[in-house]
């Protein structure tokens, strides 16, 4: 079934997921006659609950400081009883039991549980990613983790510290094996795990944790895809935070990409946003824009087949990655309301739902003629240095890479098929910049849980146009370069560290530069 595992780290990683989930939860048809366009079993697992009922879960684990997960507990209407026991046997004295006051359920998820209409919710009455929580989750995909678990964490400012995670899960993996006792449960059963997909705050010590966890990971399962998401926190409005903020990217970059298949900074910003694009400072909107990016140019590798053929993460990764030394991509998308875009249903023809399939450019120009997309989550820092769609100087970006995903009609269908056609002899031969591109007519959702951050005439309609797109350019070795220059300068990093993080991020920059000339000039400076 090519089944998806996904790990969660972190508040806003699971900010991210929660509206993630929302929208899997959405796809769901319940007439035999009305099937989803969505194949449900890559992402969710069937079991069986307390009742014995039928059900159907998240393959997720999600990881999260227990003062995070809000009102949101293991046990639930499906597994109420399955996983309490019976512990009398185990202690002969009468326990002490000290509780803290119980967090009360957030309105909108008592009326979820009673079949009624939620009320609106709104950025000052979200308090935890669990408050717009749509799915059930199993026991199992809920481990709450303490600061306790650290020996040192007295002498710890905060959860900040990036190699405070790392400490953690050293703690925890010597005591528990964290690999065994929590993913490999999720990943025998699939019958063919085709990734793993990871929503990580890289931005504090979850980044240190993620590194940890992407090391086991590819001992264990070396030849298995692992997408990971890296959630960078706010650059912020110091120099000192933006140092900081350099730092953590930097040292993310360093551990984390050599054991990923792909790794996607993404930011909780975007410089010169469109007009359309509304978004506040909280977590829930700052999640509900990098979702509803990830959601979209991820949706191929949900889709039922079309002709036969399925479209597999590893299908965008070989687009990216063909040489398998470009694992950093860059994150895009727009939206606009499906009834302005022109000649949709004359377009469509039979209307599929599912996706065709990818399109590679074989146009020697291809780099200057690829279309930017408004939306940019790639760090502000890092779009400093680039040319912007509203025309803020610099140089083109040169393209090796690209996988677009389009919701709605935003290309005829005739012309991503004769695309399909004219370059598959060129993809074939490895020659010059590849772009695949899909297309579907299944629209972005917009549930009562996600915020209306994208002021689009709908016309009526829950529903947006979204076309994404992940890139691998030179725009990443700028990047990669000024981040190097920021920390070979930093007093606030050891030798050794800096030297390691250093070498590290000019071989990855070296590899988006090969063969073409960037003019890439140090943007240290702006911090």
């Amino acid at each position: 079934m090519h089944e998806i595992v996904t790990l969660q780290f972190g508040e806003q990683g699971n900010y991210l997921g929660t509206h993630f989930w929302n929208t899997q939860e959405s796809y769901f048809t319940y007439s035999a006659e009305d099937e989803s366009p969505v194949d449900h079993d890559i992402h969710f697992r069937p079991g069986v609950g307390s009742d014995g009922s039928d059900t159907f879960m998240p393959r997720a684990l999600v990881y999260d400081l227990k003062s995070n997960f809000g009102s949101l507990r293991k046990l639930n209407a499906l597994y109420e009883a399955s996983d309490q026991g019976n512990n009398s046997n185990l202690w002969n004295n009468s326990p002490t039991i000290h509780r803290q006051p119980p967090i009360q359920p957030h309105p909108y998820q008592v009326h979820l549980e009673q079949g009624t209409a939620p009320p609106p919710l709104s950025s000052s009455t979200v308090r935890y990613w669990s408050d717009f929580n749509r799915v059930y989750y199993h026991p199992r995909s809920l481990v709450p983790v303490s600061l306790n678990d650290i020996p040192s964490s007295s002498q710890l400012s905060s959860f900040g510290d990036w190699q405070t995670g790392e400490e953690l899960f050293a703690v925890l993996d010597r005591e528990h094996d964290l690999l065994d006792r929590d993913v490999r449960h999720f990943a025998e059963e699939c019958d063919q795990l085709q990734a793993f997909q990871i929503f990580a705050d890289v931005g504090d010590a979850w980044g240190g944790w993620t590194a940890s966890w992407l090391e086991r990971l590819r001992d264990e399962y070396g030849k298995t895809g692992i997408w990971t998401w890296g959630l960078e926190g706010p650059i912020g409005d110091t120099r000192e935070r933006r140092l900081k903020h350099a730092l953590d990217a930097s040292r993310s970059l360093s551990a984390i990409v050599p054991n990923a298949s792909i790794y996607v900074p993404v930011s909780s910003e975007t410089q010169h946003p469109p007009s359309y694009l509304h978004v506040d400072k909280s977590m829930w909107q700052i999640g509900a824009l990098q979702a509803a990016a990830v959601e979209s140019c991820t949706l191929p590798a949900r889709l039922r087949p079309v002709d036969g053929r399925m479209v597999l993460l590893g299908d965008l990764e070989l687009a990216l990655n063909r040489d398998g030394v470009r694992k950093v991509s860059e994150l895009e998308y727009g939206a606009a309301s499906a009834s302005a875009l022109s000649g949709a249903s004359a377009a469509n023809g039979d209307g599929d739902h599912r996706m065709m399939n990818g399109a590679v450019n074989d146009d020697q120009d291809a780099p200057s003629k690829i279309d930017r997309f408004e939306i940019r989550l790639f760090s502000a820092d890092q779009q400093q240095a680039r040319t912007h769609l509203n025309g803020h100087g610099g140089t083109e970006d040169h393209i090796f890479g690209r996988a677009e995903s389009l919701r709605g009609t935003w290309k005829p269908t005739i012309e991503i098929e004769e695309g399909n056609i004219a370059s598959r002899d060129r993809f074939a031969s490895g020659g010059g910049t590849t772009i695949i591109r899909h297309q579907s007519s299944l629209l972005f959702p917009l549930l009562s849980s996600f915020p209306r951050i994208f002021d689009v005439d709908t016309a009526g309609m829950d529903t947006l146009a979204m076309r994404a797109a992940l890139s691998t350019s030179s725009a990443v070795s700028k990047r990669l370069q000024n981040l190097e220059q920021i920390v070979l300068r930093s007093p606030g990093v050891n030798v050794d560290d800096r030297n390691g993080i250093g070498e590290a991020l000019r071989g990855m920059a070296e590899e988006y530069t090969e063969g073409w000339e960037s003019g890439i000039d140090s943007e240290d400076d702006d911090l």
